[in-house]
């Protein structure tokens, strides 16, 4: 979706990988004094996927370092509470006796291929909204398992 906005697709991949790389970077990091916020990342995701079309419409014609600008504000948050999913999901596994940490991880980095692979299939098919949309919903079905791990420190959050 940005890649239009930014007007050069070298642009967009650069900007949206720094962004988003440093954003889950830094969430990550501080997932552990800000882990409790994760239940954020679906209404910040669906925020991105509903406000982004309309704040790029109303600022495509600015200049290039604005559009910049924009593309990190929109991205920052998500990709901050993105980064919080894997290790606040990690700190939860490890208070469970035998938890198999290794297949956790793993099936991360199995998934991330995997989910790289169907994005590009779904936006093919049905477009850049409905890959969001998947992803949102990937976002809260994990979370959704998470919670019903009857985690105490997640579960206090949310009644």
């Amino acid at each position: 979706r940005l890649i239009v906005f930014l007007g050069h697709p070298i642009y967009g991949l650069t900007v949206v990988l720094f962004v988003l790389l440093l954003a889950s970077s830094l969430g990550s990091l501080m997932s552990d004094r800000f882990g409790k916020y994760i239940w954020l990342l679906p209404l910040f995701l669906v925020t991105f996927v509903v406000g982004s079309p309309v704040v790029t419409n109303r600022l495509i014609a600015e200049a290039t370092w604005l559009r910049i600008l924009v593309s990190a504000v929109l991205l920052f948050p998500s990709g901050f509470l993105m980064g919080m999913a894997f290790p606040v999901g990690m700190k939860h596994a490890r208070r469970r006796e035998g938890a198999p940490a290794a297949w956790y991880w793993g099936i991360n980095g199995a998934f991330s291929v995997i989910s790289s692979v169907l994005a590009v299939v779904v936006a093919v098919f049905w477009g850049i909204t409905a890959t969001l949309l998947v992803g949102v919903a990937a976002y809260v079905i994990a979370l959704l398992c998470l919670r019903s791990g009857r985690n105490p420190d997640l579960a206090s959050t949310h009644g």
